[in-house]
């Protein structure tokens, strides 16, 4: 038998959409604040939620006139004129009162401007009470004590009170970042846990952390009717979850599965596999051209245009990443400090058997600490041979190396931000002089990036230069590796790298790209490229994997640890990188140099 629900189970079943925790109460309240325009939201806590919530705000109140018809269902002030097709408040259903009163003891208070005073009415036992007069602010005070008190079933879903926690600053933060004009607070009885100040620059720091404040850059852009603005992290200020990445459409936190994964497709080349970009990217687009009610918590909305939109995200966070010089972020300049600064002070007494006039003789018999550079700067600007043309290292490895020769000059070069290379540590790290200190860079890594932006570039103008080999290498391989490399022949065909089946159990190489044609180790490279085919990755595997082919390649050809660099060749690199805005980070995203300033060094020496 068919029959009509009652109004407080249709409620309850509304509330199992909308109320899922006290976070989504928090959310929907806090929403109605801001298009009631409050520039002041404070939200006051007990138990994280479960049995207190109270939010106050200072908007444009509710008379009380109107205070029943508030709480009904299916009534809202959100649509003026009635049109669904461009809504251009943060989304309506008219069910959040009545469904959030459903499953709680609820209470309403509020007062307009020039009003005497305040009115509130109140759902303490399933009906609502006639609203009566009372002393409060202008603005609105909600109240929601004990929730899913009327519906137990559910309070078993909640979790601990440190992950109801969590979730309401999460909320709140993302709320915070698309309303940076209205002041936030949260407090958990009287204790302070997030204050968002209306300042911008004090907001991102709070809301982002300040490594992410000082490490970011800033890029906005119009495609046709979508506008973008995204503050992108640097690609070195990576997490292992997804909570730094924040997407605002029309000034609402929403997630968007497509929206992600452009953003990951933009930073892809950028950092290491599972670990997530910090961003914040706000498209806004006309009201007609986005449904913001396909969801029934509006955490998600649909683009009438989502291509374009897409287009739009993935040319800003472009523009965004290579923009300016190549740096990475400084939080990592930061852990080197402290890693020094942690560290107990070196003792400065030696024992007597080690002190020696020796050093002192061999610097007095030596040229001044400041002419231990190689050339004069005519030559290493001159000619600069490049990274690409090293030669063999020599067959005794050194910690330190030096050229002597005489060169008065040891200042930086006043246009660039590596600075002057002194020496080759290791034979793996570069010492640089900055003009405000130092810096070291992995030559490795940083060449690899260079070669794999040049393939890239090569890639996409379909120039990628090949070298037939003199003799045709014939590679032993198990016949499904085989056949995997034959169904991903014309993409590795496009790479400059042309295979060929020789048998069931073999492949003959015949061409490979230029930069490789020295190269003997071909079956560990073809063992390289089948992880990466045998990698899934969507509809087509080696299109979405394509970088890390291209990567592969890169590493095969870039210089390695252990080779002896000269000057000029240092040299070279360093303003390679600093043409390129990609090479903060090498292929697998991990940072290619660091800097520590002058007045770190000081602090370190105790100077300061």
């Amino acid at each position: 038998m068919i029959r009509q629900l009652p109004d407080h189970l249709v409620n309850q079943i509304a509330a199992g959409e909308v109320v899922e925790r006290p976070a989504s109460v928090i959310k929907e309240l806090v929403e109605n604040a801001l298009d009631a325009g409050a520039h002041e939201i404070s939200v006051h806590l007990r138990d994280a939620g479960k049995t207190h919530i109270e939010v106050r705000d200072n908007g444009s109140g509710i008379s009380p006139e109107q205070m029943q018809l508030a709480v009904q269902r299916h009534a809202t002030s959100k649509l003026p004129d009635g049109n669904l097709g461009a809504i251009a408040t943060r989304g309506f259903r008219g069910e959040a009162l009545p469904s959030i009163a459903s499953v709680s003891d609820f209470k309403l208070t509020s007062r307009t401007a020039g009003a005497d005073s305040a009115w509130t009415l109140s759902n303490d036992a399933g009906s609502w009470s006639q609203p009566r007069p009372a002393a409060g602010a202008e603005g609105t005070w909600v109240r929601v004590e004990h929730l899913f008190r009327r519906a137990p079933a559910r309070l078993k879903f909640l979790r601990s009170d440190s992950a109801e926690r969590t979730a309401i600053k999460q909320t709140l933060i993302q709320l915070g970042l698309s309303a940076p004009q209205v002041a936030l607070t949260l407090l958990e009885e009287g204790r302070k846990l997030l204050d968002l100040p209306q300042d911008p620059e004090t907001r991102l720091k709070r809301l982002l952390g300040s490594d992410f404040s000082d490490n970011h850059v800033h890029y906005q852009t119009q495609r046709g009717a979508v506008a973008v603005e995204v503050l992108a992290g640097l690609p070195t200020l990576n997490r292992a979850t997804s909570a730094g990445l924040i997407l605002l459409a029309n000034d609402r936190p929403i997630s968007d599965r497509r929206l992600v994964g452009v953003v990951r497709a933009a930073y892809r080349d950028f950092i290491p596999k599972g670990r997530f970009p910090t961003l914040l990217a706000a498209i806004k687009v006309p009201p007609a051209l986005i449904d913001v009610n396909v969801h029934p918590a509006k955490a998600e909305v649909r683009f009438r245009d989502p291509a374009g939109v897409s287009a739009a995200l993935m040319g800003a966070l472009k523009a965004a990443l290579d923009q300016g010089p190549a740096r990475s972020s400084s939080h990592l300049s930061n852990t080197l400090a402290k890693r020094f600064t942690a560290a107990s002070p070196p003792s400065t007494r030696l024992p007597q058997k080690q002190t020696s006039l020796a050093f002192s003789k061999a610097l007095s018999a030596q040229a001044p600490l400041q002419d231990l550079r190689e050339d004069t700067r005519g030559d290493l600007q001159a000619d600069r041979p490049s990274p690409r043309g090293f030669s063999e290292p020599p067959a005794a490895p050194s910690s330190l190396e030096i050229d002597q020769r005489p060169d008065t000059r040891l200042d930086t070069h006043p246009d660039t931000s590596l600075g002057t290379p002194l020496a080759l540590l290791h034979r793996t790290y570069i010492l640089s002089q900055t003009q405000e200190g130092f810096a070291l860079i992995d030559m490795h890594a940083a060449h690899e990036r260079l070669v794999y932006e040049q393939l890239k570039a090569a890639q996409n103008q379909g120039e990628i230069a090949r070298q037939a080999l003199l003799v045709p290498e014939v590679v032993k391989l198990s016949p499904d590796q085989v056949n995997l490399l034959q169904s991903a022949s014309k993409a590795l065909e496009d790479l400059g790298l042309s295979l060929e089946a020789f048998g069931e159990d073999a492949v003959i190489m015949r061409e490979v790209p230029a930069l490789l044609a020295e190269r003997t180790h071909w079956r560990q490279l073809l063992l390289d490229l089948l992880e990466v085919l045998e990698t899934e990755g969507g509809e087509n595997p080696l299109a979405v994997k394509m970088h890390e082919t291209l990567a592969t390649l890169a590493c095969y050809t870039s210089v390695r640890s252990g080779r002896a660099l000269t000057l000029p060749e240092m040299e070279a690199l360093l303003r390679d990188m600093e043409a390129n805005p990609a090479s903060a980070q090498c292929n697998h995203g991990r940072p290619t140099s660091i800097k520590l300033t002058l007045t770190d060094l000081e602090k370190l020496f105790e100077r300061a």
